[in-house]
């Protein structure tokens, strides 16, 4: 008897075609040990630092291909992705991180200052919006580095243009990752085991599974027309 959430495609078990929690639900199944080990391969690529923005890509070319397609060769697919990302994709990392961090200095200071006023307060909502939205044109931008085969700056536009067109999609690929994560922030040092276990493969195939509909809807449709 089939599973609700899981088919059999070429002999192994692989996630129906559908969308939200079903879709999640059917890759955690079937993948579950498997995303396990990418999580801590990706965890321990990512500790030089210089290779962490490949190693993001490749673990989400996995994820991404499991998303679209319900099934891929994993260790094939990381290992072409981390090659094929490692320099391509270095400069945009580096420039997002820079100014990510700069806000987070800015917010900090603002956060410190005892007597903050209203112009410093709306400085603050400034840098938090902002990092949102860097937020969510990375994770669009990553989806689509990893599943389109365009140019960089052409995934970059069409990252921008997803985050603007794309409002309830924003609000569930903020909140739910980052739900996870500030539970895991409240609870450290406990926590770390469920951080090696399940971030960043865990909130990764959620984003994956929120991103999908739009991605088949804007990008893939219309690179097939």
């Amino acid at each position: 008897m089939k599973s609700p959430f899981v088919t059999l495609r070429n002999g192994i078990l692989a996630p129906m075609n559908e969308y939200g929690f079903k879709l999640f639900a059917g890759i955690f199944i079937s993948y579950g040990w498997t995303l396990f080990g990418l999580n801590l391969l990706t965890i321990l690529l990512c500790a030089p630092v210089i290779t962490a923005p490949a190693a993001i890509c490749a673990l989400n070319r996995v994820l991404m291909k499991l998303t679209l397609d319900g099934e891929c060769n994993i260790k094939r697919e990381y290992w072409a992705e981390f090659k094929s990302s490692f320099f391509k994709v270095l400069p945009f990392f580096s420039i997002g991180t820079a100014i990510s961090v700069l806000l987070g200095i800015v917010i900090y200071i603002l956060l410190s200052n005892e007597t903050l006023d209203l112009g410093g307060y709306v400085i603050l909502a400034l840098c938090v919006i902002a990092c949102i939205f860097i937020y969510l044109v990375f994770t669009y931008a990553i989806a689509l580095f990893v599943s389109v085969d365009l140019p960089v700056g052409t995934n970059i536009k069409n990252a921008l243009l997803l985050t603007l067109s794309q409002p309830k999609r924003d609000f569930y690929i903020v909140i739910m990752p980052l739900a996870i994560t500030v539970i895991c922030a409240l609870f450290f040092p406990y926590t770390i085991a469920v951080f090696l276990i399940l971030i960043p493969a865990f909130t990764s195939l959620i984003s994956s599974c929120i991103i999908k509909p739009a991605l088949e809807e804007k990008i893939l449709l219309a690179e097939e027309e």
